[in-house]
């Protein structure tokens, strides 16, 4: 039996970071909704239609004050879904990275915190 895990999603707490993603050569502007050394969730504004049987290849850049520089990650993206939060249509994507990246300790504590479960 499968069961389905929980989103552990908080934008809020991560609304001082900004993440540019590519994805099959689409540029979006998204928020950072959790992040661990292997992977991220993001969120787009509005409802994108991202085919799931596709094997999505994703770029992207997460950028903030907070951040002695920029972090770069590339992977696939794994999982999409369209979801309404607060009157707001939203399109959440979940990226693995290709490989584990080496991320800043407050960032990982802010991962490891969300708690917002969608």
């Amino acid at each position: 039996m499968q069961t389905e895990r929980a989103l552990r999603i908080a934008p809020r707490d991560f609304q001082d970071y900004f993440v540019q993603v590519l994805v099959d050569d689409r540029l979006f502007d998204a928020q950072l909704g959790n992040i661990s050394e292997t992977g991220l969730c993001f969120l787009l504004t509005g409802l994108v239609d991202f085919d799931p049987n596709a094997n999505h290849k994703v770029e992207g850049t997460i950028r903030s004050r907070r951040l002695p520089e920029s972090i770069v990650f590339k992977g696939n993206m794994v999982w999409n879904r369209q979801n309404s939060a607060q009157g707001e249509d939203q399109t959440l994507c979940g990226v693995h990275f290709y490989e584990q990246i080496d991320l800043p300790h407050a960032l990982i504590a802010l991962g490891m915190s969300a708690g917002e479960v969608l």
